[in-house]
């Protein structure tokens, strides 16, 4: 309780200090909740997935792709344009769709899963700073908007779910450049469960390989796959 009480000064504190705004103080506040969720989770689910589109409000070619991650303790599987990664009890996987191939290597106790989900409070402050604006709520919905004056990223809206303080969409509103013409990145978040129905069944290689007399052999699924083990 006490460790809880001074993290808070300190975050108080650094808030003071940075001069933040009202409602980007807010913002902190609200982005750190969702971080802390995450790492007192013991087990999660979180789909996000990401959309382009023109000025026109045309979707483009790269529109679609999809983030998928399950999070059980030290157990992560994360999967996203044809690659997908486990951290597994004693082995640390990472598939390669496109090239049909598997990595295997032993899982070191140091290997932990990220400590932070997509869209930390870091990554945020960087983009955003201090130039968040609130603009409400509607619909059940908490509205965020930070302005840049210069960068690639005109400004940005941040949505969250008022009732559940999580993330509902972040809307990148991008700048015309000689480069690239101007465009909008969607990412949405259909599923964010900090108590999701998991087991370890999730999480074990046996989806992916079995072994048999000492080798490694690809499952039904990955028959035309290539295993390759690294110490």
């Amino acid at each position: 309780m006490k460790a809880e009480k001074m993290k808070k000064y300190w975050m108080i504190l650094y808030l003071m200090l940075t001069g933040l705004s009202l409602p980007a103080q807010n913002f902190v506040r609200d982005v750190e909740k969702i971080q802390m969720a995450y790492r007192k989770a013991g087990a999660m689910e979180l789909h996000m997935d990401v959309m382009h589109y023109d000025d026109q409000g045309r979707a483009l070619p790269d529109s679609g792709r999809k983030l998928r991650m399950k999070k059980l303790g030290r157990l992560l599987h994360y999967s996203t344009e044809g690659v997908e990664m486990l951290f597994g009890d004693r082995e640390l996987l990472w598939v390669h769709h496109p090239s049909r191939s598997i990595n295997v290597q032993p899982r070191m106790a140091d290997m932990e899963p990220p400590a932070t989900m997509p869209l930390s409070l870091d990554s945020l402050l960087r983009v955003h700073g201090a130039n968040v604006a609130y603009l409400g709520t509607k619909e059940g919905l908490k509205h965020y908007r930070s302005r840049q004056e210069e960068g690639p990223i005109a400004h940005a809206d941040i949505y969250l779910h008022a009732r559940t303080g999580l993330y509902h969409k972040v809307v990148y509103h991008f700048r015309d450049t000689p480069q690239n013409a101007s465009y909008t990145q969607e990412m949405h978040f259909p599923l964010m469960d900090f108590n999701a129905p998991l087991t370890k069944e999730h999480f074990t290689t046996a989806h992916y390989f079995t072994e048999k007399k000492g080798k490694q052999v690809p499952t039904e699924t990955y028959r035309d796959y290539r295993i390759n083990t690294m110490e």
